[in-house]
């Protein structure tokens, strides 16, 4: 496992990339191997586009059902920001199936947003938005009697985009920790990931729906098309304040990550087997899953770039397999690990982080099996019988990267993360520009510097709960300290005061590597768009056409038969 010095730096932080781990991938590679069926038990949309659906999802022992609220787009409170008042769908995933009154609470407090409340037994709230871009031509094209243009399709990603997914008890739904211990949906996220699944295949029976409604020449929208595209999804600044309010499923995920590449990295080449084969056919698709890629990015690198690097580690992997084939004493013990260690020099760091991801997926039983333990406390408790020479210790072997970032000072005119009086979200930028708007971020570096000086002032024998009450401010800041001494992975190794950082960087990996958004391109370093779910498979084709490795598809060749 990597040294948090190495591994949580915002810079390498972003290129962290979706694995078997990340949510919307584990959600879907668990309905791949299970027998869950999902059907639309009710639709009753006009050709308008307003009513109201019902989908149902049968787990085995629990029954989950989603209710989508459908209504007429409308350009009047249409907006992916927090404000919003008018989206073109809603969704509610509920343990089910639903009871009347469940249903009816359901149609009345969805749409208040943030004024409703969830009836009992509810897991997810959701909302979308059509996409400007992409769906009106697909219903146009489908009511025409012919397919959507690729082009178009390729270049959007998607026809609905989420705008919101609120669980883990927001507007009374209920918490993971709430969650029975053989609860499908234990996993933080794999609820939201859920109703997200189940908003892009609303998106697909809309369109095709709608276009039905103009005349009975309409043709359905082609499979082959339905798997390539995704559920559109956008992501601010907010989720900077997230990382930080998260330190312990931060350091969780991460750590999760880094023992699964170095359990893989463990094996010998009789462990390994017949998984040569299966990393050289993933490092094959990831690099023409970069050349497809039509995405612009602005702060990361070009997939151009990185499926060339790809292809150097395709060539280097097909030559350690050679030589662990070959049994001659050069083969290395852990060919994995060697295959690691010769592609770092070579490659970007985005390519080396791609093969990590893949490496995970030599290890599927035990990478699944670590899934379980993302579910974790977040109460911070401090420790206030220690000392105040071992709270320096701590502060010193843990955060010496603090201290030193604290030495540049605070600049002239700092950067703050403030709540927008008009748009209600997060807004970064110059102090002098923010008045006295509250600063919403923690600056680690400078608080820490000037805790470390205080204690100073104090005998090392001194208990933290006497220092404490000589300091009253600075308790929140001793407990995160000492809550989370045993987590080496809590929190990115950055000042936000400066403009040196990226927020990007921090926004991408919760989108990219927590999440395991695809094709995720960053605007003006505050805001990532990007798909999920690019590549799986419908609910109607969960077993026939179903695979573990459903990620980063192929563009489909329409002109060609399925």
């Amino acid at each position: 496992m990597r040294d948090p010095e190495v591994i949580m730096r915002p810079e390498r932080l972003a290129v962290l990339q979706p694995s078997r781990l990340s949510a919307s991938r584990a959600l879907m590679n668990m309905l791949v191997g299970s027998n869950w069926s999902i059907s639309r038990v009710t639709w009753d949309i006009d050709e308008r586009g307003r009513g109201e659906a019902l989908y149902r999802v049968d787990a085995g022992r629990y029954t989950f059902d989603l209710v989508a609220l459908s209504f007429e787009p409308r350009i009047e409170g249409r907006t992916a920001r927090i404000i919003g008042r008018h989206w073109d769908m809603m969704g509610a995933l509920l343990e089910g199936p639903v009871t009347p009154a469940a249903l009816e609470q359901t149609r009345s407090e969805l749409p208040k947003l943030y004024e409703g409340r969830a009836p009992e037994g509810t897991l997810a709230w959701a909302r979308s938005n059509r996409s400007l871009r992409a769906f009106d031509h697909v219903v146009d094209s489908l009511a025409a009697g012919r397919q959507p243009d690729l082009d178009r399709l390729a270049e959007a990603g998607y026809i609905l985009r989420n705008t919101g997914l609120d669980g883990n008890g927001t507007f009374g739904t209920r918490s993971f920790l709430g969650y029975e211990e053989n609860h499908p949906l234990r996993v933080p996220y794999f609820a939201q990931m859920l109703a997200a699944y189940l908003m892009r295949e609303f998106g697909f029976d809309l369109a095709e729906s709608l276009a039905r409604s103009r005349g009975p020449g309409a043709v359905p929208l082609d499979p082959r098309l339905k798997t390539y595209l995704g559920l559109g999804n956008g992501s601010g600044l907010g989720l900077i304040l997230w990382v930080h309010n998260h330190p312990r499923v931060v350091s969780r995920w991460i750590q999760l990550r880094e023992r699964a590449i170095a359990h893989a990295c463990a094996l010998s080449a009789e462990q390994i087997g017949d998984g040569f084969e299966l990393l050289e056919s993933l490092l094959v698709k990831a690099a023409r899953h970069r050349r497809e890629d039509r995405t612009r990015y602005e702060s990361f690198d070009a997939s151009e770039l990185i499926a060339r690097d790809l292809d150097r580690v395709l060539e280097v992997a097909r030559g350690i397999a050679g030589e662990t084939r070959a049994g001659t004493g050069a083969a290395p013990a852990a060919p994995l690990s060697e295959l690691r260690r010769r592609v770092a020099p070579l490659v970007s760091p985005t390519a080396a982080e791609t093969l990590d991801s893949l490496l995970i997926e030599l290890v599927p039983e035990y990478a699944d099996a670590l899934l379980r333990e993302l579910t974790v406390s977040e109460i911070l408790v401090r420790s206030p019988q220690s000392t105040i020479g071992e709270l320096k210790a701590l502060i010193d072997r843990q955060y010496g990267w603090a201290l030193d970032l604290a030495l540049a000072g605070v600049p002239d005119d700092p950067r703050v993360l403030y709540k927008s009086r008009n748009a209600e979200e997060p807004r970064r930028g110059p102090r002098s520009e923010a008045g006295e708007a509250i600063d919403l971020a923690l600056h680690l570096p400078t608080l820490l510097a000037g805790l470390r000086g205080e204690l100073d002032d104090h005998p090392d024998e001194l208990s933290v709960a006497r220092f404490l009450v000589a300091h009253p401010r600075r308790r929140q800041l001793v407990e995160r300290v000492q809550a989370l001494a045993d987590d080496p992975y809590h929190t990115p190794l950055m000042e936000l005061l400066g403009d040196t950082v990226n927020p990007a960087h921090i926004i991408a990996l919760v989108n990219i590597a927590f999440y395991g958004l695809d094709r995720t391109k960053d605007h003006l370093r505050r805001t990532l768009r990007g798909l999920l779910f690019h590549g799986a498979p419908t609910w109607s084709d969960l077993r026939e056409r179903g695979s573990a490795h459903w990620f980063w598809p192929a563009e489909p060749r329409m002109g060609v038969t399925s």
